[in-house]
């Protein structure tokens, strides 16, 4: 097996085809870790990480692992600056990309490799890793990273097989109340409810307006749509073909509320939601999300899970019995000169989570 890095852009986009066809090859591939999202990722938030790290594992001049990360600054006591190798984006799921055999250890094995010589990070910090991974796999059974492997969140989500229809799931997971707001906001106003894929009708930035608005109210919500590299991200990603889809329920004039998703497969990930707060007495998050969930359990709907997105919301529990458990590996490098102190705010930051749970 051969091992080569991918350091700029331009490196990784000759790397694109092989990529992709190593996606068609991995188990465990998501929206968040295929080629399309990556490059677009990486190409609009430039300001944001010092280098790109990615680590490609070939065997027979085919590549058969990647691994995408990069440097960042950060700061531990908001005085002391490190270097933290992260995965490269953002996002609810992050992996390495191997391709599906029964001996996937070698592989992840050279990664480590790889990351182990490299001389630039003071901190191994790789989150939103999903239980059943060969990834999360490869450092439960490791003396080395074990130890360093914690829990790290759930993410909910509507498994189609786990209910019969929609009206078996709306009765287990719907507020019963909810049908009483549809039914005075369809009283009050001619509405309808509309799906978009893509871009269509500029629902890019109708949404993004709406978001801006109702996270305008209060000094501390910020609307990510503000960004300037965000919204170069999403409209590359909202181009492409069938990589997005948005419910809406709106009137003749405006957007009451919506719910925006990236598409994967079978899988629908939602990954935005909000609402016109002119409406706000009609709770019209939840009647969107009722809609979307008609739909998805609909005949003519082919998804299989529709997934909710990080966030531990009580409200995302009560829409769901079902979720999945991510990981993460936190580990700092014994030959950084940083070591120490790295060590001591991992120590004194987890004393802080536990106290605070108290």
């Amino acid at each position: 097996m051969e091992i080569t890095i991918v350091n700029n852009l331009e490196e990784l986009k000759n790397i694109k085809q092989s990529w992709e066809d190593l996606e068609g090859r991995s188990n465990y591939i998501t929206f968040y870790n295929s080629f399309s999202y990556v490059y677009s990722w990486a190409e609009t938030h430039q300001s944001l990480f010092e280098k790109l790290f990615i680590v490609c594992v070939s065997e027979r001049k085919k590549i058969i692992g990647v691994a995408p990360m990069m440097v960042t600054k950060s700061r531990a006591f908001s005085v002391i600056e490190f270097n933290k190798l992260s995965f490269l984006g953002k996002g609810d799921y992050f992996n390495f990309l191997i391709e599906d055999r029964a001996k996937f250890k070698p592989i992840v094995t050279k990664i480590f490799d790889a990351i182990n010589k490299f001389e630039g990070w003071d901190k191994l910090d790789l989150t939103h890793i999903q239980k059943g991974t060969d990834l999360l796999k490869f450092l439960l059974r490791s003396t080395k990273y074990n130890s360093r492997t914690s829990f790290f969140g759930e993410t909910p989500v509507v498994l189609k097989e786990s209910h019969s229809d929609f009206i078996n799931y709306k009765k287990n997971h719907i507020r019963k109340n909810v049908n009483n707001y549809y039914n005075k906001l369809k009283k009050d106003y001619e509405i309808k409810v509309k799906m978009y894929w893509d871009n269509e009708g500029d629902i890019l930035n109708r949404i993004r307006t709406i978001h801006i608005a109702r996270n305008s109210i209060g000094k501390n919500r910020k609307s990510l749509f503000t960004q300037s590299n965000t919204r170069s991200f999403l409209q590359s990603i909202y181009t492409q073909n069938r990589k997005t889809l948005t419910f809406c329920v709106e009137n003749e004039s405006e957007i009451i509320s919506y719910v925006t998703c990236y598409i994967h497969g079978d899988i629908i990930h939602v990954w935005n939601n909000s609402y016109n707060i002119a409406y706000e007495r009609y709770s019209p998050g939840d009647i969107v999300y009722m809609e979307a969930l008609k739909y998805f359990f609909s005949e003519e709907c082919g998804f299989r899970v529709l997934d909710f997105g990080g966030g531990r919301y009580p409200w995302k529990f009560q829409m769901t019995n079902d979720f999945l458990s991510m990981y993460r590996l936190n580990l700092n490098n014994k030959n950084c000169k940083k070591y120490k102190l790295l060590q001591l705010y991992d120590t004194i930051f987890q004393i802080g989570k536990i106290a605070l749970t108290r």
